[in-house]
């Protein structure tokens, strides 16, 4: 079973709050793997999954650096709640950050990857770093991504 730490859940000590609780709610006694969800810390929020600030309404962020974020994350995999820890959405210069304090090396990066979107800069860096590089939507968005407006699906060439 893999989970993700959702960026509300990245202020001190919350990665292993969010895994402890997620476990709780699934009756699992461990994670096969876990991974922060974005490279984007949002301020600490249980309820709000996108805390917005009412006058700006804006994303209200949390100052707080990757390698911290992810030294919380390896604590999740030293204390049996994780048997494999890693990143979701991470570009090569965010991986390089979690890398030079990292502990635990990161097991998995999950990407949007698709023939629309075809990541291979991102799959040689994860390659040369023995970071598993996965999939998501490998059938593309159609429409929901401004870098994707085609669905694979509906390609007549395809």
């Amino acid at each position: 079973m893999v989970t993700k730490v959702w960026p509300t859940w990245f202020g001190p000590g919350r990665p292993e709050a969010s895994v402890r609780k997620q476990l709780k709610e699934s009756g699992l006694d461990y994670f096969d793997l876990v991974l922060l969800h974005w490279p984007t810390a949002f301020k600490d929020d249980d309820v709000e999954g996108f805390p917005v600030d009412p006058e700006t309404k804006q994303v209200i962020p949390l100052d707080r650096s990757l390698g911290d974020i992810y030294a919380d994350l390896e604590t999740v995999q030293e204390k049996g709640l994780a048997r494999a820890i890693g990143l979701s959405n991470f570009n090569h210069v965010q991986i390089d950050e979690v890398l030079k304090t990292a502990k635990i090396h990161p097991t998995m990066n999950q990407v949007e990857i698709h023939i629309f979107l075809n990541q291979r800069k991102l799959q040689q860096y994860c390659d040369e770093k023995k970071i598993f590089l996965t999939a998501y939507c490998p059938l593309s968005r159609g429409g929901t991504n401004t870098k994707c407006t085609e669905s694979i699906i509906d390609n007549p060439v395809l």
